[in-house]
């Protein structure tokens, strides 16, 4: 899929943000590297590479097109295999969109878990997750709209491969860690606490991208991040 060449910097970016940042994304260079060099477990390295074409053809075919208006022959076109071990693969279309789907969530997310894994200070642990949310959204306009369309409709709410219990269990460890030390309310459970604020954060991007994108949100990053940790701060 596409990435965008131009980054935007928050309005207060210090030193430690950008030192930060190159951390981040070296960290999942590396990782892509080695989802792309080593073959899934019980697969031989020529039927993970041909998953790898199948996924970045249908990946690009998705975001360029939407996934309803993908014909599965132009999959296999791109892809360079048959349709039939494409099928083979993936069951069907749907079970093709769930794992390049999954693929960006899982790569998005891993940036995220980076950041609130981090040394910074508690508030800038939140602040730079809250940053590349709306970083990566912005950036990339069409996965977004694609995985937030996609991600609520009733078929995939029950999938496993959403759930990403990892992240899940970062994100509660930073409310508890909140809550225990004075800086985040504590009148509210863990897991509605974590609704919340991911609610207002996917909200404020779905809206804006519904909208035509008419709002550089990632000039107002800061604004945006002070006004929802008004909502939850103790």
């Amino acid at each position: 899929w596409r990435r965008s060449e131009k980054r935007c910097s928050p309005q207060r970016a210090t030193n430690a943000s950008e030192t930060m940042e190159a951390k981040i994304a070296s960290s999942t260079q590396a990782t892509d590297r080695r989802r792309r060099t080593s073959a899934p477990s019980g697969l031989p390295t020529q039927g993970a590479e041909r998953r790898i074409r199948s996924e970045e053809a249908a990946s690009r075919l998705f975001v360029q097109l939407g996934s309803n208006k993908v014909a599965m022959s132009a999959i296999e076109q791109q892809a360079r295999c048959s349709l039939q071990t494409i099928y083979n693969d993936y069951g069907d279309k749907e079970g093709l969109l769930r794992r390049c789907l999954a693929s960006w969530v899982e790569r998005f997310m891993g940036r995220i878990v980076n950041a609130l894994q981090s040394d910074a200070p508690y508030k800038e642990r939140l602040r730079r997750a809250f940053w590349l949310s709306i970083e990566f959204c912005e950036a990339e306009p069409e996965v977004t709209t694609l995985v937030l369309g996609t991600f609520y409709q009733d078929s995939w709410r029950g999938s496993g491969e959403f759930r990403l219990p990892e992240v899940t269990q970062v994100f509660l460890a930073q409310v508890k860690e909140g809550q225990s030390t004075g800086l985040l309310r504590d009148d509210l459970p863990p897991r509605l606490f974590m609704d919340i604020f991911i609610g207002i954060i996917y909200r404020v991007i779905w809206a804006n991208l519904s909208r035509g994108a008419p709002e550089a949100l990632l000039k107002r990053v800061d604004v945006l991040f002070d006004a929802s940790w008004a909502a939850v701060a103790a």
